[in-house]
């Protein structure tokens, strides 16, 4: 174990900067392609905006506190920009 963390220590920098970059770039050159699944309940609400008639109002309420901003203010984002287009 001391041995190898002497040759992790002794690895020159810009070699971990070049693997880090690799690591970085790999994906957005090469997606992964992964699947995607639509729950039953995106689908419901997908299709409640999409059967509105037009220029119809609906009220929608987004409170939610700063700590969970990270994860739901996208989702907000997507159902307004969804609904706008509407």
């Amino acid at each position: 174990m001391r041995q190898f963390a002497r040759r992790m220590i002794s690895i020159d920098r810009r070699i971990i900067f070049l693997l880090i970059a690799a690591a970085t770039l790999l994906p957005l050159l090469r997606p992964f392609g992964l699947p995607i699944k639509v729950s039953p309940e995106v689908r419901a609400v997908y299709d409640y905006i999409e059967h509105l008639p037009p220029r119809s109002v609906f009220l929608l309420s987004l409170d939610f506190d700063p700590s969970s901003k990270p994860e739901l203010e996208p989702q907000a984002i997507a159902l307004l920009r969804h609904a706008f287009r509407k």
